[in-house]
């Protein structure tokens, strides 16, 4: 009985270890889950960021989210909840000045980001069937059904009338082992799949036929891993042969013995599983080769060396037409190792004698571009708008984007000629770069049509006639609303940026500003859209997100003048007067905020919070003089002044003089570091921060890493002034680090989260100089800090993790904005135990609900007990005892760490003696149970079965330190994996009150 209400309660089958990994796709940042399990396991790995999709693994073997959300609506109830239904109130928060009508509350269980994604729309090269991945009884396989329909009569494109058709990919006996990771149609039956395996993380390829069966793609050897070189879509490179067979381009990466990695791109054919060198001429080894443009017979027509070099295909073999500066400044730097798949970034096509269209800045010598963004579209500080010049001209306007594009080096587009002429610039914008992604290209013709570029906000530009009567057609034949699950979505406005061509049968993504980006289907005929679908289809790299629409936002795009440039900056209202503003600082700095709000703004919105996001000095996207400035002001110059300037907004017309609203500032890794350095410096303007894995300590600090003015001249000094050696650590560490100011955060109220597996730069250091010790009396009163166990690089891989994070955010937030709340005030969930894997932490007290899986645990050490000790179980407080409902219990200041010698040290702090204090110690478990009090951890590592739990008295005689030998081999996770298949919950040491009651002392060693 015990099992099976935990498992339900959890809606997943037994035991999961979960594991994650991240990339790069599109516009998003798309984290992807994966699930390794023992036995039978079946579960998800839920992202913390807006999700592509949700791959789900079994035992290894990922699959998209579409399977995870067929299981899951037959397992849990809230899967069957329409969106609409998910954005109902809810009785599980608090208020501070209590908002006379309350807002719209997205639980965190339901929040999206933590949510699994509908697996895309992959349409075949005729529009008219899709594949997707799906678990069957033989092990991962693949299905082909027919595509939705497309038209206003839902018959106006002919449907593929053969039946569905299905192949194995990965059998039963192979998953945990193999995993796949992404799916391409390669012509109407075959299919390239990449994948990896699950220890060495090595990266692999299948050719799925669904007339023979899928076939493993050789490698040249058993070190090698695939990489996939990609066009401006992300989409494989591939010809016919004579015989109709597709080839495809492949990368094989090979490390070599001195620790470099070869590099070699091969044609592979999809019917033999054969490969040949990809190079034409021995003087263009492809182990140089960073992009190609392939022809329309399939030949390669151009190259893009790694350092930077463009060759192009003449009658007398390739010639070296120019360097793209951009490339080249990036080196191999821009190539990682371990990349599958290589994007195409600065190639876009080839055209009319021997030229290339590339993505470039414009030099000394070029021309005026011939298209660029009218006035109208242009956002600017009012510093910047009084330099206008007062011919306002087509001619005046070329030549002003001419000087802008050039001061800040944004990337234009440009055609390159043999001849070796400064390219012609086809179109820049005075602000904003261009992305080989954003050129649309005519597939007849292989000329640009049109430009898709984000600066503050997103607009698409038609380079010819024809394609602005096709952007047309797509803004006018748009239907007044759309559907995304039971939400409806106006359509106004709405900003074509992407397409995706499929015959007649279109994919266009439009940028929307409440659900970042909209895919809608469309039907094409005489270049024109004749007709537009209304419901939004998932779509490859693309994120469904309803949550913030029914919140009706206000979403602000400006620029600010910081020194000598102008900040972009977003600020996102809620519907009613915000109670706090939370800074959300980017992962950057080399990134970039957008326009518009995602799931997580949604789940603050709903709360009251306004939110302000920055894109500070050396965000992408808006040129490399942004993106490089390194003198002057820095970051937090940036992010200070954006803070008082809406501090400024919200105080605007106030006749009861009241003060803004309160600020919380908020950033991963590089946006952690962000806050810790606003904390520092700027802590008058900062109710507290919230600091996820931020860097910590590095071997050499960038200066994109120098916050602000004073603090560029100390680094500036102490470099010049110190005789370090070269490959020595840098003088720097000691005015960057926030290892050097750890003393000062200790005043100041900071959440720090860490993951456990993380980079060792971003874990560990900060939270020993913050708390360095275990006695109660020195802990940082304002400080929580808890690492997550079993996590990696960005965490989000176990659920429990996920929520217990985003609860304790909720609850910190709330804790130190309400009581000087603004306007309609601020909402909170009450926090819930949901027993999250913890390697370490240090967290205050509180009254929390039990989730039923905490509830279930604690249910099972009280079996455990009646079986081991009836008497003693008779003694223990009852559950009702504790609280009526069982919903509210109580938690003790406790903080949690692994000494070096293997002991894991638990230290309570109460603030009266509890009566009837007992400690259960399971294979999995410590629970601590009193009158009025009883809660349960997660164990950091796997306990030693032959040892007792130790107890210390403080001299207080209000906290204990327990210390509990451990097995430094065995983690949380592994612990827990390794329980659950021999099952049963067992209490291996226990101490009733007069263990306490003789509890040696403890004393601080000086």
């Amino acid at each position: 009985e015990f099992w099976l209400k935990t498992l339900w309660s959890q809606s997943i089958v037994s035991w999961c270890v979960f594991l994650c990994s991240s990339m790069q796709h599109r516009h998003h940042r798309v984290r992807y889950g994966r699930v390794t399990l023992a036995g039978c396991a079946v579960a998800v790995a839920i992202s913390m960021r807006s999700c592509d999709w949700v791959q789900v693994c079994l035992a290894g073997a990922e699959i998209p989210g579409t399977f995870w959300s067929r299981v899951r609506s037959r397992t849990s109830a809230t899967a069957a909840r329409s969106p609409t239904q998910r954005f109902s109130q809810h009785s599980g928060f608090s208020s501070g000045k209590a908002p006379k009508k309350k807002r719209t509350y997205i639980r965190t269980a339901d929040a999206a980001f933590l949510t699994s994604a509908n697996q895309p729309l992959l349409l075949s090269p005729d529009g008219i069937r899709t594949a997707s991945f799906e678990f069957v009884e033989k092990g991962l396989g693949l299905k082909v059904e027919p595509a939705p329909n497309f038209g206003p009569d839902g018959s106006s494109a002919t449907m593929a009338t053969r039946p569905d058709e299905s192949i194995g990919i990965v059998p039963r006996e192979r998953l945990g082992i193999m995993g796949v990771r992404d799916l391409y149609w390669l012509d109407d039956h075959r299919f390239l799949i990449t994948g990896y395996e699950g220890s060495s993380r090595q990266t692999f390829g299948w050719i799925a036929d669904l007339q023979t069966k899928a076939t493993l793609i050789s490698v040249p050897s058993k070190e090698s891993s695939l990489f996939l070189p990609a066009d401006s879509n992300g989409l494989p490179l591939q010809r016919l042969t004579e015989q109709g067979t597709p080839e495809i381009l492949l990368g094989f990466s090979t490390p070599g013995p001195d620790g470099l990695v070869k590099r070699e791109w091969s044609w592979y054919s999809a019917a033999d599983d054969d490969s040949i060198d990809a190079a034409e001429d021995a003087e263009l080894s492809t182990d140089l080769w960073r992009e190609v443009v392939l022809g329309e017979f399939g030949l390669i027509e151009a190259i893009l060396l790694v350092n930077g070099t463009v060759y192009r295909r003449t009658p007398e073999g390739f010639r070296d037409i120019g360097t793209i500066a951009l490339a080249a400044a990036e080196g191999w730097d821009g190539v990682a190792p371990s990349q599958s798949v290589l994007p195409r970034q600065y190639l876009v096509g080839v055209g009319p004698d021997y030229s290339v269209f590339a993505i470039d800045v414009l030099g000394p010598k070029s021309s005026p571009p011939q298209a660029h963004p009218p006035w109208a579209d242009l956002v600017m500080s009012q510093a910047e708008e009084a330099k206008l010049p007062a011919d306002r001209s087509s001619a005046s306007l070329a030549a002003w984007t001419l000087e802008q594009s050039r001061k800040r080096q944004t990337a234009a587009l440009v055609q390159m000629t043999a001849d070796e002429s400064i390219p012609t610039p086809l179109f820049a914008h005075p602000f904003a770069d261009l992305t080989s992604e954003g050129v649309w290209v005519d597939p007849q013709s292989g000329l640009p049509e049109a430009v898709a570029v984000t600066d503050v906000r997103p607009h698409v530009y038609a380079l010819s006639t024809q394609a602005a009567t096709l952007l047309l057609s797509l803004r006018q034949k748009l239907p007044a609303s759309m559907q995304l699950g039971g939400v409806t979505l106006a359509t106004d406005n709405l900003e074509p940026q992407l397409v995706y061509r499929h015959g007649s049968r279109w994919l266009v993504v439009y940028w929307h500003p409440t659900v970042g980006v909209a895919s809608l289907p469309v039907l094409v005929q005489d270049g024109a859209a004749s007709w537009i679908g209304n419901q939004i289809i998932p779509a490859r790299g693309l994120a469904l997100d309803a949550q913030v629409a029914p919140l009706e936002p206000r979403i602000e795009a400006h620029r600010l003048r910081v020194g000598d440039l102008d900040v972009p900056l977003y600020l996102v209202r809620p519907k009613k007067n915000p109670g706090g503003v939370v800074v959300l600082v980017h992962e950057g700095p080399h990134q970039r905020d957008d326009w518009g709000a995602n799931s997580f703004d949604a789940w603050l919105l709903s709360r009251g919070y306004a939110i302000l996001k920055v894109n500070y000095r050396g965000s992408t996207g808006f040129g490399e003089q942004f993106r490089t400035a390194s003198a002057g002001e820095g970051f937090l110059d940036d992010i200070v002044a954006a803070v008082r300037w809406t501090l400024d907004v919200f105080s605007e017309g106030r006749a009861d003089g009241s003060s803004a609203p309160p600020v919380a500032i908020m950033g991963e890794y590089f946006g952690g570091y962000a806050v810790l350095q606003a904390l520092k410096n700027h802590e008058e303007l900062f109710a507290c921060g919230i600091a996820i894995a931020p860097p910590q300590s590095i071997l050499s600090w960038p200066n994109s890493y120098i916050p602000n003015a004073a603090t560029r001249k100390s680094v500036e000094a102490v470099r010049m002034g110190s005789s370090a050696p070269s490959g020595g650590a840098d003088p720097a560490e000691a005015i960057l680090s926030p290892l050097s100011y750890a003393q000062r955060l200790r005043q100041v109220p900071l959440l720090l989260v860490e993951y456990e597996n993380d980079y060792p730069e971003v874990r560990g250091n900060l939270f020993q100089r913050l708390s360095p010790s275990s006695v109660p009396s020195e802990w940082p009163e304002a400080l929580t800090f808890v690492q997550y166990a079993g996590e990696d690089t960005g965490g989000g891989t176990i659920r429990q993790n996920s929520l217990d994070k985003c609860r304790r955010i909720d609850s910190f937030l709330y804790k130190h904005l309400s009581p000087a709340a603004f306007g309609d005030g601020l909402q909170r969930e009450r926090f819930q135990q949901e027993l999250a894997f913890v390697s370490a932490c240090l967290v205050p007290g509180a009254k929390i609900r039990l989730t039923e899986m905490a509830l279930n645990i604690e249910q099972g050490i009280e079996q455990a007990l009646r079986r081991m000790d009836p008497e003693q179980a008779r003694r223990l407080p009852k559950a009702g005892e504790v609280s009526a409902t069982r919903e509210v219990v109580t938690t003790p200041p406790f903080r949690i760490t692994v000494r070096e010698d293997n002991i894991i040290e638990v230290t309570l702090l109460f603030g009266v003696e509890p009566v009837g204090l007992h400690v259960f110690l399971s294979e999995i478990c410590l629970h601590v149970r009193a009158e009025g009090l009883s809660f349960t951890v997660a164990l950091p590592r796997a306990p030693q079965h032959d040892q007792k739990v130790e107890v210390f008295r403080f001299p207080d005689g209000q906290s204990y330190v327990l210390e509990i030998a451990a097995d430094p081999n065995v983690g949380a996770i592994e612990n827990y994996n390794q329980w659950a298949s021999r099952g049963g919950l067992h209490i291996l040491s226990m101490l009733r009150p007069e263990d306490f009651a003789m509890a040696p002392i403890s004393l601080p060693v000086q």
